[in-house]
């Protein structure tokens, strides 16, 4: 209470002093303020429908700097934004930036441009907004206020440790103050959380991904802070003794592309890889891995160049082709892009026609890429994509190492204690026979909701009064993440607004009104409270003629909701209230707001996860709804029949192994299905609409290259079209690498007893880790074992999971991971055997971790590899057959 008092007055005292204060710019450059109040100005119409939220603000006295900043933020923001929030929200975001520039030593330090996009901006990619600006100031201005700007970051970067960890999710980007009650994220949620609490000190700060992994199927994220001058990097949430430490370094060696968006025209040194009207996305691959600029020039069969020429620099990953960089060719049919040197797929598009060949980076100045193809039909490719050769990184300093590593299993405790709060067994069974409902669904939902148990506890308990028949349906049909950040308010919202009149008329199944007309989650949008408010914004007659026919949807929505495409490049979805209120949206916006209005007057509807198509439930079918054109019916739709060979030696996945990619405007694109069971057992049917496809298949390699393969077809109207998927392996019977002493000893965890590894691994082969804990690459994995536990476990060998003797903070950490295979044993390493181990393979690992063996029974070193490796649990799982 005492630091919200305080806050209170520091910001009267500064918006008192500076009331009058007409004279100071925030914006010195006379130019770029011209710019800014011009995109400001043309603004305001694109927002009218919200006019008196976002702009009686500017009413209150505001300094210029107040005033010019506050414009800067509005003429940039994406339509999200400007539906979803207020002008008093983002006048507090300007007045605490200001303050904290006031406040520490460094804020007058940094350069205007700098703060103005790296400070000043609230939104760090496509997370929702919330005020953690304010809570993270106040807990971390006396803990910083007297460091160097240097330590501040490190010291922030610890703060951030002590409230999250991490751990895998969706997609969707959960907001800081929600990273934090839950107490974990993902990378992209780590780095936003943490960039927002390094802004709110004043430190400039920016997210930096990696799009994806040259060498492996995944993505990573991270943090850069401006520290006098110069941009450093640091793991988010993942504290080190300096800057530009972490445990990436080596993987990002091998990336082909870093890049981060920035809020605004930003007129920097680096390459722009897009510039929208409000932002700027910049290319940073030179700070982090050997690059080179690739041209690539397009030309027609005459040889001809072609101007205009859509060209994609994509990028092997997930079984697909991922647009690292789109950029359009000059008169001249060239473009270019600054790039890691491995290899790329260049694909590009003109005039209904495409080209696209793969080139290897480091071998290649300009490629030429002739445009004359067209959808293929019964033909097949085989092409090897081989990523950056790895190169080791520079071992850092010892300096404060050992200061940190304890520094760091004084935060897990931390944390751990606030987890601990969480809501237990006990508690949520006493809610259940106070409610009169299933204690093993109340717990279930109680323990996945973590930090957010207590909304979730409220919502069960009010539930059981109104209607207990949807109260957990309705928890059931959204996501774990949900549970984490849903509101009671929503939560009640849409089990009191649910309609249930056209089920009954229908007569559909249960299931349809659960998913379909119940359930709040429709695509990757925030949850909110909107059925109540939908069915109170349209008349009552209105709502009769959609429910008897609901294509009239689509005229309403087409006349009354202007489609931007471009407008929302933060990828947030507007919510169906601010896509109502703001009459303006993006596509993806639009569709969730459709089905949203829908479900609010009890027609089932959806948003197809792998199609995108938006459909509603009428007389038994799903229909199309198309806004582009409102004579379209149905596609014609065919089936095809996937099968798979007999002797291959694992179980192909989607968006691991393989892809199904539609043709559509010179382009192939994935169809999702990542979240679909379809793919679970082979042969899989699957309807699809006709068209021309092609299919990706592909079978990593130890040293990250990958074996694909191209099938093109088309699928025609009722067609059921068999296809078998090929992959190009390349196994050969390992041998022996080295040998590792099985007299060697460790400390078991669970006894604290001296063991060797032959008494371990009962005279068996054995896979040996060297793993970091608290670290992603290590969880992802421990993660990968979870996952492939049946397997492992029809092996009768020994997984021995060892902690470095200088990792002995993260045993508590350890100790936390579930479901691992039966044969997992834990133990620290008091033998220096990992330094035994680098010795014979010639290897320096340093703290590459984890450092996994895989040892036959004769003590035979078969295979090793070491750092981050999404898949390679698969690759263990295929060794195991020669470590009887």
């Amino acid at each position: 209470m005492k630091k919200t008092i305080t806050l209170f007055f520091l910001l009267a005292n500064i918006v008192f002093v500076q009331a009058q204060n007409r004279t100071t710019h925030f914006i010195s450059d006379a130019g770029y303020r011209a710019q800014v109040e011009k995109a400001f100005e043309q603004l305001k119409p694109i927002a009218k429908g919200r006019s008196a939220q976002l702009f009686d603000v500017f009413a209150n006295k505001l300094t210029l700097e107040e005033e010019e900043a506050l414009k800067f933020l509005y003429a940039y923001m994406p339509l999200s934004d400007l539906a979803d929030y207020d002008g008093k929200f983002f006048l507090q975001q300007v007045r605490m930036s200001l303050l904290a520039r006031e406040t520490f030593s460094w804020g007058n330090t940094i350069p205007e441009d700098i703060f103005r996009h790296f400070v000043l901006p609230y939104r760090i990619n496509n997370e929702n907004l919330d005020t953690a600006r304010v809570v993270f100031y106040n807990e971390l201005r006396d803990r910083v206020k007297n460091l160097s700007m240097a330590d501040a970051a490190l010291e922030v970067n610890h703060w951030c440790h002590e409230k999250v960890t991490y751990k895998g999710s969706d997609g969707r980007t959960s907001a800081p103050l929600s990273t934090v009650k839950n107490a974990n994220g993902r990378c992209g949620e780590e780095s936003t959380f943490t960039v927002t609490a390094l802004r709110a000190v004043g430190i400039p700060a920016r997210q930096v991904y990696t799009p994806r992994w040259a060498h492996s199927d995944d993505n990573h994220a991270w943090v850069e802070v401006w520290i006098d001058g110069v941009w450093h990097f640091m793991g988010a949430c993942e504290p080190e003794a300096d800057l530009d430490i972490a445990w990436f370094s080596a993987p990002v060696l091998r990336a082909m592309l870093c890049n981060t968006t920035v809020y605004g025209n930003y007129q920097g040194p680096e390459e722009q890889l897009k510039s929208g009207e409000n932002f700027t996305q910049i290319n940073l691959i030179s700070n982090y891995a050997p690059a080179k600029l690739l041209y690539v020039k397009t030309v027609d069969a005459a040889q001809k160049p072609i101007a205009n020429a859509t060209v994609e620099f994509q990028l092997y990953n997930y079984a697909e082709f991922y647009p690292l960089a789109k950029k359009t060719t000059d008169k001249n049919g060239l473009t270019s892009l600054q790039t890691g040197l491995g290899d790329l797929m260049i694909w590009a598009s003109a005039n209904g026609r495409f080209g696209y060949d793969k080139v290897s980076v480091d071998k290649t100045d300009t490629m030429t890429l002739v445009v004359n193809q067209q959808p293929k039909d019964g033909f097949s490719q085989e092409l090897t994509f081989v990523p950056p050769v790895q190169r080791q990184p520079k071992s850092p300093s010892d300096k404060g190492k050992e200061e940190n590593d304890m520094r760091l299993k004084k935060e897990d405790l931390i944390r751990q204690r606030y987890e601990s709060s969480f809501m237990d067994s006990l508690k949520s069974v006493m809610i259940a026979q106070q409610t009169g409902v299933s204690a093993d669904s109340t717990w279930m939902f109680l323990k996945m909701s973590r930090g957010n148990w207590a909304t979730i506890a409220r919502y069960i308990m009010e539930a059981a009064k109104l209607n207990r028949k949807d109260m957990f349906p309705l928890l059931a049909n959204i996501s774990e993440k949900d549970l984490h950040d849903v509101s009671e308010t929503t939560l009640l919202d849409h089990l009191q607004n649910t309609t249930e009149l056209v089920v009954r008329q229908e007569k559909m199944p249960r299931s349809i009104y659960n998913e379909y007309v119940l359930n709040p989650r429709i695509a990757n949008e925030m949850l909110t409270p909107y059925k109540g408010a939908l069915m109170k914004s349209f008349p009552r007659d209105f709502a009769a003629k959609i429910q008897g026919l609901p294509a009239l949807l689509i005229p309403y929505i087409n006349e009354n909701i202007t489609v931007s495409a471009t407008g929302n490049y933060s990828r947030n979805p507007l919510t169906p209230i601010g896509t109502n209120e703001l009459k303006q949206a993006d596509a993806a916006s639009r569709d969730i707001y459709f089905v949203a209005v829908l479900r609010s007057f009890g027609v089932p509807a959806q948003i197809d996860p792998a199609s995108k198509a938006v459909k509603y439930y009428k007389n038994g079918q799903w229909w199309v709804a198309a806004f582009d054109n409102l004579e379209k019916r149905n596609t014609p739709q065919g089936t095809l029949i996937v099968s798979v060979p007999k002797l291959l030696d694992f179980n192909p996945g989607y968006y691991t192994h393989f892809t199904i990619e539609k043709y559509e405007d010179g382009m192939y694109r994935s169809l999702d299905y990542e979240e679909s069971d379809v793919f679970n057992t082979f042969p899989a049917k699957v309807t699809l609409d006709t068209g021309h496809y092609m299919v990706v298949t592909g079978v990593r390699e130890k040293d990250g290259s990958v074996n694909t393969r191209l099938t093109f077809f088309r699928l025609k109207e009722d067609e059921n079209k068999p296809l078998t998927l090929q992959f190009i392996t390349s196994e050969q019977t390992p041998k022996a690498l080295g040998t590792v002493d099985s007299k060697s000893q460790f400390q078991t965890l669970s006894t604290q007893v001296a063991t060797s590894l032959q008494d371990a691994s009962n005279k068996k082969g054995m896979i040996l880790a060297w793993i970091d804990p608290d670290r992603e690459p290590t969880k992802h994995t421990l993660l990968d074992m979870q996952q492939l536990k049946e397997q492992f476990e029809l092996w009768d060998g020994t997984i021995l999971l060892l902690i470095p003797s200088d990792k002995s903070a993260t045993i508590a950490v350890a100790k936390s991971f579930e479901n691992l295979p039966k044969q997992c044993v834990w133990g620290m390493d008091t033998d220096k055997l990992l330094q035994q181990v680098s010795a014979t393979l010639h290897q320096d690992f340093g703290s590459n971790y984890p450092v996994v063996l895989c040892v036959d029974a004769a003590g035979n070193i078969l295979d090793y590899s070491s750092g981050y490796k999404i898949g390679r649990g698969e690759q263990l799982v295929k060794m195991l057959k020669y470590l009887k």
